[in-house]
């Protein structure tokens, strides 16, 4: 045959053999010798007892230790086999390193993280943690780094990066809570963008789309200061983009009933926390036995404890407070010498804290000039880090005053304490050690349901936003809101208390707490839901964690009749957004049209008011984005209202709101029709929106994006219960890239115990487990895994302590 076709011989021996043969050695070498783990015993130092490890056929891990440091130990072994990756992406990000291993992609990341010192902060908040604390935070770092020295192989992203992993350390773990605290602090891009607005609407257009700040008159900042703002909220928008870090309403939906309300006679509990998704998520299944701790839930990757979840006595889960931690503070500089500003009524010298950021070569780095350090020099505060000392275009220095980057912090302590709690009174004062992201805390136990909001809210001068940028010591802070006087409920009549990223206070509250809370439409929707049954079991439960109806968008059915039109594929469009009913589910063609039109009548009432200049394309981009943003409460304010905002400025003629209601419903029609084709019936919204699970960093890598990355087909919106936010690509269509990270339902019934979970992704972070993936079916499809229903060992280990 050789001779025959030699060719093809040839062909066969120089290419396709040796493509096979690395094929095996990378399947080999990248997946499979990775998962080794080590054999069924194992010894190692560190523990004083056997600790039992068992897995089961979703690899959901139970650790049993006969003390609470060995379980601890046990957490950081587990982490570490089955999410080394995510741990060491996490620790790069949170101190600046990206660039290390990523190149030059990375350094805007890198530049702001350094900026704000987390790292840093979390050091210096060790000697504030009480000494269980420190202990149980050693031992996890034990568990990790003992498990690095046995591992035969790392993950194959260390290989596909030439990355080695280095020993973890305890301000490791401290520090991914201030990074974690970050991304729920979505206050400062808030304000930003509102700073830019200003530059291109007056105070009453203003106050019309900020109905909740007060706006000063000289509010304009220059054109300098703009793009210092637009360049930092572009790098908060990079950490959201490549990295979840951030985002419009992130949060989550928790609620309980009591005993009266629920079909046992006893409190229920669910929590679904939202975040950018990813795979693997941000979080750990985990059950945990010592000899005091008994404690099973979701734990957040990085630490050794459950943070949302249950014990013997009681259970708690929660949701982003939105609450106001972060301000702007223009610095005044002393005329006659550079190195001070103003502050509190005195002069003070700047603190300079140097930094290198070393910068990977894009492939091939042999045939590329090295690339040089990037030194840094970032200017430290009595009131934060200065943020834009990086940015040529700016005037005056601005510094970030923020709770999350407290030297003092021991939220740490307060969660660990939590999971030792046995009490409303004790698991109350666990959390007053709570600094930062500021949370509302859920609890039940047999007998109690209650509220308790957590983290530092500063106290400040005035409430006048606007105050606040143009003196440090107007609106400065003269306190926190005191423990005691935080939000909270206890066993209120109605027998069920909701939060989901909404306001958490009456009217009446003392306390300024923000003007970023989340609209009512998914705590409403809760709300309608569990009212609609007398009383409420786990099963209903699920089918609200479920629900995608959405309140924000069926107003638009009451405009259609503003649609004059003959055109046969409109008036199949209006049909099917009159039949609609409301929900945002895969087969829903109504919803696809109504989030459509929606996003076409915001542009079209507000882009002209807001666009800058032909040449300013930056700008523009911001402001659009800005446009997108608009809640959906404030376009119907304005259509109902006849408003000024529905004439375009830029035309002679005087519009009104019908004609921008039926302008951008054609074009809407349109646009769907040139994006997913001209037949309504194919515009389902399953077949135009997507739940991307994104690989970090490797989704951006063409060739490796198929193996690490996954996509199914997308429901819900950003107002329905079951959440979800999209980003558009003409290429792909809607993309979801924020939702739930898990579910998670528990019922606190003592002769029918149940704790119902289910994860976005799987347990494992690599990519040749069969636990990578095996919940994302299960999760889309709202199935769970019940804790405490016995599920058989599909895996077990024993580590032994070394003589």
């Amino acid at each position: 045959m050789i001779k025959k076709y030699p060719l093809l011989a040839r062909f066969l021996i120089f290419l396709i053999m040796p493509l096979i043969v690395f094929t095996l050695l990378t399947r080999l070498y990248l997946i499979e010798r990775p998962l080794n783990m080590l054999g069924e015993k194992v010894e190692v130092s560190g523990i004083s007892h056997p600790i039992s490890i068992e897995r089961d056929q979703y690899g959901v891990v139970s650790l049993i230790a006969q003390s609470d440091k060995d379980a601890f130990f046990a957490m950081g072994y587990v982490h570490a086999q089955d999410r080394l990756w995510q741990l060491e992406l996490q620790r790069r990000l949170v101190k600046g390193t990206l660039s290390e291993i990523m190149g030059k992609n990375t350094v805007k990341t890198d530049l702001w993280i350094r900026t704000l010192q987390l790292y840093n902060k979390a050091q210096k908040s060790i000697p504030h943690l009480s000494p269980q604390a420190v202990a149980s935070l050693e031992a996890y770092t034990d568990g990790i780094n003992t498990w690095i020295s046995q591992t035969e192989q790392l993950p194959a992203e260390f290989s596909l990066l030439n990355n080695e992993m280095s020993p973890w350390t305890v301000a490791d773990s401290l520090a991914w809570i201030k990074l974690f605290a970050l991304n729920l602090s979505g206050d400062l891009n808030e304000e930003l963008i509102q700073l830019v607005v200003s530059n291109y609407l007056n105070p009453d257009q203003l106050r019309s789309l900020f109905p909740n700040i007060k706006v000063s008159q000289n509010r304009h900042s220059s054109k300098s200061d703009v793009e210092s703002y637009l360049a930092m909220y572009d790098i908060n928008k990079e950490l959201e983009s490549k990295f979840n870090i951030g985002g419009k309403y992130v949060g989550s939906n928790v609620w309980a009933v009591d005993g009266k309300r629920s079909e046992t006679g006893y409190p229920i509990i669910a929590n679904d926390p939202h975040l950018g998704l990813q795979i693997p998520s941000f979080w750990y299944a985990v059950k945990i036995q010592g000899e005091n701790l008994n404690v099973q839930g979701q734990s957040i990757v990085g630490l050794p404890i459950v943070m949302f979840g249950k014990n013997k006595e009681i259970a708690w889960g929660g949701a982003n407070m939105m609450a106001d931690t972060q301000d702007l503070v223009p610095l005044v500089i002393n005329p006659d010498n550079a190195k001070q500003y103003w502050y509190e009524g005195k002069w003070h010298d700047f603190t300079v804290v140097s930094e290198s950021i070393s910068i990977k070569n894009d492939f091939p780095a042999m045939l590329r000039p090295e690339l040089n350090d990037i030194e840094l020099s970032i200017r430290m505060t009595k009131v934060g880090p200065v943020i834009n000392d990086n940015y040529s275009t700016i005037d005056g220095p601005v510094a970030l005053r923020w709770t999350g980057l407290s030297e003092q912090d021991t939220t740490y302590q307060a969660m660990l304490e939590v999971n030792y709690a046995s009490s409303l009174q004790s698991f109350r004062s666990a959390l007053a050690h709570f600094v930062a992201p500021t949370l509302n805390l859920l609890y039940v136990d047999e007998h109690n349901i209650a509220l308790q909001g957590v983290g530092k809210i500063p106290i400040r001068q005035e409430v006048d936003k606007s105050a606040r940028y143009s003196d440090p010591d107007v609106g400065g802070w003269i306190g926190y809101i005191p423990y005691s006087e935080m939000p909270q409920q206890t066993n209120p009549p109605s027998g069920i208390i909701i939060n989901a990223n909404n306001r958490n206070v009456a009217d009446d509250y003392p306390h300024y707490i923000s003007s970023y809370f989340a609209p009512p439409y998914r705590a409403q929707r809760v709300k309608d839901l569990i009212d609609k049954y007398q009383q409420i079991g786990v099963a209903h439960m699920r089918e609200i964690q479920a629900d995608v109806f959405d309140l924000s968008a069926v107003p638009m059915k009451s405009y259609v009749h503003y649609i004059k039109a003959t055109d046969k594929e409109i008036i199949l469009a209006k049909e099917a957004l009159e039949q609609w009913d409301g929900r945002v589910n895969k087969d829903s063609i109504g919803a696809t049209i109504a989030h459509k039109w929606l996003e076409n009548i915001k542009r079209d009432i507000f882009k002209d008011e807001l666009s800058p200049s032909w040449n300013n394309r930056k700008h523009n981009l911001y402001l659009q984005s800005f446009v997108s943003s608009v809640e959906a409460a404030t376009v119907y304010k304005t259509i109902n209202d006849e408003s000024p905002w529905c004439d375009n400025v830029k035309t002679e003629a005087l519009e009104s709101c019908a004609d921008v209601l039926h302008t951008s419903f054609t074009n809407s029609i349109g646009e769907l029709q040139q994006q997913f084709g001209r037949k309504v019936e194919d515009w389902r919204w399953g077949d135009t929106h997507f739940t991307v699970l994104k690989h970090m960093p490797f989704s951006d890598v063409k060739v490796l994006k198929q193996l690490f990355e996954r996509q199914l087909e997308a429901q819900g919106h950003i107002n329905t219960i079951n959440a979800s936010s999209y980003s558009y690509d003409k290429d792909n269509g809607y993309s979801k890239v924020f939702g739930a990270g898990f579910r998670q339902i528990i019922s606190m019934s003592p002769s029918e115990p149940s704790h119902e979970f289910i994860n976005s992704t799987g347990q494992s972070g690599q990519i040749g487990s069969k636990h990578y993936d095996d919940m994302v079916g299960m999760f889309s499809n709202f199935e769970y895994i019940n804790f405490d229903k016995n599920r058989p060992v599909s895996k077990s280990q024993t580590l032994i302590p070394v003589n």
